[in-house]
Order: C-alpha cells, then structure tokens, then sequence
C-alpha cells in the first residue's frame, strides 16, 4: 500500500481542490437556468417576492445582476458600490433588504463575519464547496471534499435527519501569516474536554471562576481579559449574563435570556444582553448554533466538547453530533492548503423525522 502525499503537496491539494465556478455571459445571468436546476434566478426571486407580496422592482433586478455578476466574496458596501454605478436610485436599505431576500431564497450565502459586517457570495450553479478562513488577513479559501459529503449523509442517516444543504467553515490563520506549522496544534486535538469532568469541576464551585479542563482561564477570566482591551468594565449586569449563560445547556435566545435574569432581578437591560452576548461570541465562550423563528439560537460551549448541528427547519429542533472521521478529513483538508486551523462550525440544514418521516423524499446532503 502506497503512503498518503504529503500535506500542501500537489496531489494533496488536488483532493480537496476548489469549487467548480461556470462563468455565464452578463447578459443571460438573470434568465439561464443552471444544470440541476428547474428555475433562473429571476424566476427564483419572483416566486419570493410574490409570496411575501413584494414587487419585482428595477432596484431588485440591478441588485440581483450585480450579485450573479461577480464570483467573488463581497459585503454589502461593496455591492452597493457597484449597484451605483449603474442604477444612483437604490438606497443601501434596498441593498440590505434585497441581499435577506436573496440569501432566504438560497440564489446566495454569508460566508462569514468580521468588523466590516458579513462578507457573501452568489450560489446559484456553482458547485457546492466548503470555507477556511484566515482571522488575520480575512484571505478565505474555497475547497470540495466528496468523502466528507458522505461522512456528513451518514450521520444525517444515523440520526434520520434528511438533509437539504450544509456549511462548514474552518477558522483559522493561512500560510501566509503564519507559515510554521508546528505552532499550531492539530485540529482535532482543540479543546477536548471530557463533558463530566467538566461538569464536575462546574459542580465544585462557581461556574464563573472554575477553570475548565484544556482551558487556562475561567469564562470570567477571559471576558474580564476582553472587556480590558476594549477599555470596558466588568460591571454586575455582565457578570449576572454571564452566570445566566454558564448555567445553561440547551440552546438559547435572547428573549429567554431577558426572561431569566427578570426572574433573578438582575438589572441588565435588553441592549445591554445583545451587545454582551455579541461579546461572548467574540471570545468563544458561546456560539451562534443558527437563525430560527425567534432569531439567533446561542449555546455556551466553554469546558464542552466540540460538536456538529442538524437543524430542522419546519420545527427548529437541532441535533447534535460528534464525528471523529469528520474532524479528520477537515485536518487533511488544512494540511493540504497549509492552513492551521484554530476552531469550525459545520451546519447542516434540512428535516427532522418528525417532519418528514419518508426518507424517500429527501436527496442526499451534496445534492
């Protein structure tokens, strides 16, 4: 049996090469119809917007053709530029508004955020691909792996889930910025804790000041830490969201974190509990699990192990699962473009089978 090539190596790369992008004429990028698919994107977005009772404005049309112009990553100041250009009447509202419209109708994606807001790209007819991304310079690097796809359709089996479509993004920092490899652990190896003894340490004392396995500072400790380089405070009113979060295992809201410090008399006003959880963000001590019907779902994950989401999108219930073989493709998949992964996010969205119990009906999640 022949030895596998070495990372970033050209046969490497080539495994998980980049997606498959048709370039179309501008002229046709509005009317033609991708293979595999049964709609243009005109078509796609007027069925939206006639089920929201919107119309199919000029503004709209100029917006969509911009967006299906550019293989590129892009925000919305970006676009709005160039929507400019050539229609001065759209409004950055309408850009904004549009660019919900056209991710809800699945014609684009947001890849990922950084301080300039969400960077996006247009979906329709290319091939479906995966992301890393370098949190120094922002460079972001597309990838297909076919044996993930397949990992993630057993899982999707194991759990009857069926699978509409999926996004996997890899956080970390490129060659280019950091190109010794032996800094970085591997992927697989970032914060493994094992959940009861994390549970037993929480257990043992305050949540706020215990130090979890595989850590080096307490969630206090490394909020303080954060607050501290943007010159804020650890005032009484974070500190109670913070034990509120800590104390949770299930997915959350911020409606019910509002509701839960009521109960508690914690002063925190509703702005305050946003603008603090978009902190614990920042430093990792919860994440974004997904947009459902009541807005964005949080869970804490400081001293937990790492794991995946299938997220129902009739009833928004998320299952969550570990996949050691998945793991280990994406370590490949870094190895391959010399990037030095730190933490990802895999979501895979679609039915759960109490929504839809006939397996029938549902393709495969690369479908």
């Amino acid at each position: 049996m022949s030895a596998p090539p070495p990372a970033s190596s050209p046969i490497a790369r080539q495994a998980f090469a980049g997606p498959v992008k048709p370039h179309t004429p501008e002229a046709d990028v509005l009317h033609f119809v991708a293979p595999g698919q049964t709609e243009s994107p005109e078509q796609i977005l007027r069925r939206q917007l006639s089920r929201r009772g919107l119309k199919y404005t000029t503004e709209r049309r100029e917006i969509l053709k911009a967006v299906l112009s550019t293989h590129e990553h892009f925000d919305a100041d970006t676009l709005y530029k160039r929507v400019r250009k050539t229609d001065a009447r759209v409004s950055k509202a309408t850009v904004y508004r549009t660019l919900g419209l056209l991710c809800d109708c699945h014609l684009m994606r947001e890849v990922f955020q950084d301080a300039k807001g969400a960077h996006y790209e247009h979906t329709y007819g290319h091939e479906h691909h995966e992301h890393m991304i370098c949190q120094q310079c922002g460079q972001v690097i597309e990838f297909v792996s076919r044996e993930l796809e397949k990992l993630q359709d057993e899982a999707c089996r194991a759990h009857g889930f069926h699978a509409v479509r999926h996004h996997l993004q890899v956080f970390g920092f490129c060659a280019s910025c950091h190109p010794c490899g032996a800094q970085f652990p591997p992927h697989s190896a970032h914060k493994k804790p094992n959940p009861a003894a994390a549970a037993a340490v929480v257990r043992g004392g305050d949540e706020l000041q215990q130090v979890a396995p595989g850590e080096t500072l307490s969630p206090e400790g490394i909020l303080r830490r954060r607050l501290a380089r943007r010159g804020l405070k650890f005032t009484n009113e974070r500190r109670d969201i913070l034990r509120t979060v800590m104390s949770t295992h299930q997915h959350f809201d911020a409606e019910w974190l509002c509701s839960k410090l009521k109960e508690t008399t914690a002063r925190a006003s509703k702005a305050t509990v946003y603008r603090t959880l978009a902190l614990l963000c920042e430093c990792h001590l919860i994440r974004e699990v997904f947009h459902g019907q009541t807005g964005a779902r949080y869970e804490h994950t400081y001293g937990h192990e790492h794991h995946e989401h299938m997220i129902c999108l009739t009833c928004d219930t998320v299952i969550e699962f570990i996949s050691r073989r998945l793991e280990e493709l994406q370590e490949q998949a870094c190895r391959a473009h010399g990037f030095h992964a730190v933490r990802h996010h895999l979501q895979v969205f679609g039915y759960c089978a109490t929504c839809h119990p006939c397996k029938a009906f549902f393709p495969p999640s690369k479908a």
